[in-house]
This record gives structure tokens, sequence and C-alpha cells, in this order.
């Protein structure tokens, strides 16, 4: 459990830097961040989780959290080799959406901006859950950039 948390909290990281580095007009229309969260000895079973966040079509942008326990490999090159399909309940998604604030003095940070009211969790054996958000067109916490961090329960 200790490693599931260490690796969701790496993801989390990687993700806010990739959208930072990745977050202007002229990039990407979409940036989202992988890894793999478990897997057995010879990876024939796996679960992975991705972050994905875009300035969408709306122009206020969504934000995206999945939990996979199968290769989806148009999605997210993986190593699972077997689909598995968990039971209703053992997959959960949840986000936290982040956005980049400068104070008067020109230091920036990521603050929350909003975040999921609690987890979600698949309400039939699957071996893929997705949630998503949508913001309205002028962004969730106003203009400007965003950056969205996903976890499995």
């Amino acid at each position: 459990m200790r490693r599931a948390v260490h690796r969701s909290l790496l993801a989390l990281f990687a993700a806010l830097g990739i959208t930072l580095a990745s977050s202007t007009a002229a990039n990407a229309h979409y940036v989202y961040y992988a890894d793999l969260v478990w897997s057995n000895a010879d990876s024939s079973r796996c679960v992975m989780n991705r972050s994905e966040t875009s300035h969408g079509s709306t122009g206020g942008g969504y934000f995206r959290g999945d939990s996979m326990s199968q290769a989806e490999l148009s999605a997210i090159p993986s190593d699972c080799i077997l689909p598995w399909e968990r039971n209703s309940g053992w997959l959960a998604e949840g986000f936290i959406i982040y956005k980049w604030y400068v104070d008067a003095q020109g230091d920036g940070s990521w603050l929350i901006c909003d975040r999921t009211d609690q987890w979600y969790f698949n309400t039939e054996p699957a071996s893929t859950m997705r949630i998503t958000s949508t913001a309205p067109a002028g962004g969730a916490c106003g203009s400007g950039y965003y950056a969205s961090a996903t976890s499995p329960a």
C-alpha cells in the first residue's frame, strides 16, 4: 500500500510538471500522465492510473481520470498482458484540479481550485473506469493554466 501511495505522489508531481511545461496554446491540445500503480510478478495483471487536462472544445477545458486493470495501448503503452475484470467497488478514482496563481511579487504556485467530493467506484464488474469534469467557458477558477492529479483509492 505504501508503494502505491508513493507512486501516486510521484505521478502527481510529474503530471504537474508536464502540464506546467506544456500549457501554452501553441502546444498540445491535451496533456496527460500515466503510471503503473501495481503489477504481479510476470506483468500479466496490473492496475494503471492516468490523469489528463485539456483546454477542450468549449474553451473552459476538461479534466479526466482513468483507473485501468488492462492494457489500453491506444492511450497508454503498458506492460500489462491480460485484461483483468475487477469486481464492483474494486476500481476507484478521484481527482484534484490545480490552477497556477501568480502573486503581486510575481511568484507563482499551484493551488487547489476544485476537487471531487468523494471517491467514485465502479458499480459493475469492469477493467476500466473513467471520471470527467468539464469547466465552464471561463475556466473552472477563471482563465489561466490548469493541472489535474488523479489517484486510485
